[in-house]
C-alpha cells in the first residue's frame, strides 16, 4: 500500500513537472512572438520615416509635388485669364 501510494505521488509530480515546463516554454515564447513583432513593427516606421525625410531632402515629397503642380496649375489659369 506504501508503494502504491509513493508511485502516484512520483507520477503525479512528474506529470505537474512536465506540465509546468509546457507552460514556461509557452511563455517564453509568447514574449519572444511579442517582442520580434514589435521590433519589426518599430523597424517599418523607421524606414517609412528614413524615406520621407530623404524624399524631403530631395524636394520630392508627395506634399511638395501636389503643392508644386497646383501653383503651377494656378499660374497658367491665371496666364489663361489674361
Amino acid at each position: 500500500m506504501f508503494g502504491r501510494r509513493s508511485r502516484l505521488c512520483v507520477e503525479s509530480t512528474h506529470h505537474l513537472e512536465s506540465v509546468w515546463g509546457w507552460f514556461q516554454w509557452l511563455e517564453m515564447s509568447e514574449k519572444l512572438t511579442a517582442e520580434y513583432s514589435a521590433r519589426g513593427l518599430r523597424r517599418v516606421k523607421q524606414r517609412r520615416i528614413r524615406r520621407i525625410r530623404w524624399l524631403c531632402l530631395q524636394g520630392r515629397s508627395m506634399e511638395y509635388r501636389r503643392n508644386k503642380t497646383r501653383s503651377m496649375n494656378l499660374g497658367r489659369t491665371l496666364e489663361k485669364k489674361r
